[in-house]
């Protein structure tokens, strides 16, 4: 296998897990918190947003700067 099949392969398994999580999440009896009131609850909060702000700059530059 090829670097850039595993590196694909891994993030597939991430994108798995996380809509999992998210489904789970959206269950009536589940203690889990989905990712739009996570993010909500963490841009409440300044540092929470100067974070999300760079958070979301670094993905910009490594996923569109090619």
């Amino acid at each position: 296998m090829s670097p850039r099949t595993v590196t694909l392969l891994g993030w597939a398994v991430l994108a798995a897990v996380a809509i999992a999580l998210e489904v789970l999440a959206h269950r009536s009896t589940s203690r889990l918190v989905g990712a739009g009131r996570l993010l909500s609850q963490v841009a409440d909060r300044p540092a929470g947003k100067v974070a999300l702000l760079l958070g979301w700059a670094w993905l910009g530059w490594h996923l569109f700067v090619r």
